[in-house]
């Protein structure tokens, strides 16, 4: 018999790992990193700055009052290096600085998969203007928003199909406190 998650069920899935998962990083003070290497904790209303373009797809969590912060030059890449399913988990607020950059979800990595819990007070934002969210060829990107959470300055979402793999269908869902918004195959 084959199980179904329903999109609320999945966000009790991922918030109940990420309560009792372990981390290899505790950042309890403002610091910058070009990239992730493990998987991180952001406590103590600091802030990790990610600098470089370097990709990363570790799970993170971002605790009330702290910052995830993407200061790349280009589209901001999750889904490339490290584990092939990553937990975002942000109480806080997750920044990008770039207005009109993308935020990109298995950029180059098929079969990738990240789940972004936006928990209620948390904000993902772009400081600079507008934000892109796209699943760029990873197997599924789901970004989960609970009552209270907010996306701010969203302009758009994109799927983006691996040319390399044909049949290979990235999906895309935005799950709005129950409701749900799906993509799947090529948006561009």
């Amino acid at each position: 018999m084959k199980k179904i998650l329903t999109p609320l069920a999945l966000i009790f899935a991922a918030s109940a790992f990420a309560d009792q998962a372990s981390y290899d990083y505790t950042i309890s003070e403002d610091t910058s990193r070009s990239s992730l290497q493990g998987t991180t904790d952001i406590t103590n209303n600091s802030t990790l700055s990610l600098t470089g373009s370097t990709p990363n797809n570790y799970s993170v969590r971002i605790n009330a009052g702290s910052t995830l912060s993407f200061e790349a030059n280009d589209a901001f890449k999750w889904g490339v290096n490290g584990d092939k399913y990553a937990v975002i988990d942000n109480y806080g607020t997750i920044d990008m600085v770039i207005n009109g950059k993308e935020f990109r979800f298995g950029d180059n990595g098929g079969h990738y998969t990240t789940i972004l819990n936006l928990h209620s007070g948390s904000v993902l934002k772009s400081s600079g203007g507008s934000l892109g969210l796209a699943n760029f060829r990873g197997e599924l990107t789901q970004i989960n928003v609970e009552s209270g959470a907010s996306i701010q300055g969203l302009s758009y979402l994109k799927t983006f199909e691996r040319a390399d793999e044909q049949g290979d269908v990235p999906t895309f869902e935005l799950n709005i406190n129950g409701g749900t918004v799906t993509q799947t195959g090529n948006t561009d």
